[in-house]
């Protein structure tokens, strides 16, 4: 879940960054104070964001309202506040409605469905990304279709509909592979979101039993991870140890998950819990039941779930509980 939600902020900046133009020192300040915030120290970020959207607001400056109450609504979105996170990203829909911006238009709908699927608004969250799909599509853009499809894959990812999973996730990946570079696509993006492709395909096919393809997809990454970027080799050495679990081989897959450690692991809580569920599944399969319960609690006790990630937490759960 992590490595999307900081895939999709990257992408939301992105989409915004065409409107710096437009800024005075003031606000291009705010700005990179929020942006630098947002991910480590995201209650300071939100700090920074009331101040841009009230300047903004007193100026009577559209294009920074509509910054300012995005900023706004993605501060509590990583703060766990989803329902001020909800409030704020439907002012922003309503805000840029009355705009010409299609760009801004289409971000605030993806804004919107990412806040809706953590309040398990399921349906929601699916016809807000469809809307984005169909403005795309008329403006026959790729580079909002590719991020749309991306986040397509997300939501059927989540909601178990595994094979419309892949087929969104390959649909992005040519997109991606065969967009020529510039200055808004530069050799590092194409790197960073073709790799993360590759890792998002090679989970996908585990998860509906095609573990060759699995398999092909995590060397897909490897190759390239060796070539511009080893840090990424979190994402091969990781999926390889969930493909040896799968096949029942615990010990190699404990050594793998041991091993992603040494590329450069994200220093987040929801990370550590989601590498404390997969050293839970290796002991579990090891039969030690015990030291299952203890690495799953210390998950728990370093992570605060919120309300609206209990709804994707079950399987965490009946592990923790069967090891009773």
């Amino acid at each position: 879940m992590m490595q999307k939600l900081l895939l999709s902020l990257a992408v939301f900046f992105s989409l915004l960054k065409m409107h710096a133009a437009e800024l005075d020192d003031s606000y291009t300040t705010l700005n990179d104070s929020i942006e630098k915030y947002l991910l480590s120290q995201p209650d300071k970020s939100l700090i920074y964001a009331k101040q841009l959207l009230t300047k903004a607001i007193q100026e009577d400056n559209d294009n920074q309202i509509a910054k300012g109450l995005a900023s706004v609504s993605r501060s509590y979105f990583l703060l766990k506040d989803y329902e001020n996170a909800q409030l704020e990203a439907k002012n922003h829909l309503r805000h840029v409605k009355n705009l010409d911006d299609i760009e801004l238009l289409i971000g605030s709908l993806l804004l919107n469905s990412e806040v809706e699927i953590m309040l398990t608004n399921i349906d929601l969250s699916h016809e807000l990304l469809l809307d984005a799909l169909q403005i795309a599509d008329s403006l026959n853009s790729d580079l909002y279709r590719e991020t749309i499809l991306s986040k397509l894959s997300g939501f059927y990812d989540l909601s178990g509909q595994l094979e419309k999973a892949v087929e969104m996730r390959k649909q992005s990946l040519y997109i991606l592979e065969n967009r020529s570079i510039d200055s808004n696509y530069t050799a590092v993006t194409k790197f960073q979101t073709v790799v993360y492709s590759y890792a998002v395909l090679a989970a996908s096919f585990l998860k509906i039993d095609q573990i060759d393809s699995a398999k092909s997809y995590n060397e897909k990454v490897k190759l390239l991870a060796e070539e511009k970027d080893t840090c990424k080799l979190i994402y091969y050495y990781n999926i390889k140890g969930d493909i040896l679990l799968k096949e029942g081989q615990y010990e190699k897959a404990e050594a793998a998950y041991q091993k992603s450690l040494y590329y450069c692991p994200p220093d987040y809580p929801l990370f550590d819990l989601n590498m404390a569920f997969r050293f839970g599944k290796v002991a579990y399969g090891l039969r030690n039941y015990e030291r299952t319960i203890e690495i799953l609690d210390n998950g728990l006790e370093n992570y605060t779930v919120s309300e609206a990630e209990e709804a994707y937490m079950d399987e965490y759960y009946k592990l923790l509980a069967d090891s009773y």
